[in-house]
């Protein structure tokens, strides 16, 4: 995924603390598109009305249901033939309409250990600070995941930023990423990459069909 995709979210959240109140022609400046400008227009409007959901909580709308779900795990790296796991998930909106609410059951398949994957995930979008925010916690460990990102102009693709740990590391603090994209209405992808190792370094991937 290209860089500008990545970081959308917070260039234009700049864009916004720049142009409040300024933003007046339906015309976009030049250098900015038709649809970057709406999406500018749609995060001043949310920034302007904190506490009402906003154009940016609809877009959370693709995920509400239930699903199977297809968990692979790169144990050995990725350019090693991932470990395969099922499951299956349930999304809802929760408090309006601001935030979802997602739970997961699987039996992960850890090189012949299979360990219960039940989870909990809350993912929202801060009017205020104009960004995705988010939080997950589970059944494996007694630790909570904090993310916070954005999202393509298409609505296609949502990047989040977080920090874990890596017990048989012994590391604290371990920077990720987790790259959601929209295959189509019934299908999508949950991709979580260690930056530590490298910026496309795959651990683990979530495969989401609708039920």
């Amino acid at each position: 995924m290209k860089m500008r995709h990545l970081t959308c979210g917070f260039a234009l959240g700049l864009i916004v603390a720049i142009t409040a109140g300024t933003v007046r022609s339906q015309d976009a400046p030049p250098g900015m598109d038709a649809q970057a400008m709406a999406m500018v227009k749609s995060m001043k409007a949310a920034h302007n009305n904190p506490t009402a959901p906003s154009e940016f909580h609809k877009k959370l709308d693709h995920f509400i249901g239930d699903w199977d779900v297809t968990a692979r795990v790169w144990m050995m790296g990725p350019d090693v033939a991932p470990l395969e796991s099922t499951g299956t998930a349930e999304v809802k909106w929760i408090y309006g309409q601001r935030f979802t609410i997602e739970t997961m059951e699987a039996n992960m398949d850890m090189g012949g250990m299979k360990i219960p994957l039940d989870s909990m995930i809350i993912t929202g979008y801060d009017n205020y600070r104009n960004q995705y925010v988010g939080t997950m916690c589970g059944a494996m460990n007694t630790e909570l995941i904090n993310f916070q990102g954005g999202v393509t102009p298409d609505g296609s693709t949502f990047t989040y930023y977080g920090t874990m740990h890596e017990p048989m590391l012994n590391v604290t603090g371990r920077l990720v990423r987790f790259t959601t994209t929209i295959v189509d209405e019934d299908n999508h992808t949950v991709s979580v990459y260690d930056l530590h190792a490298g910026e496309d370094y795959k651990v683990l991937e979530f495969a989401y069909r609708r039920r």
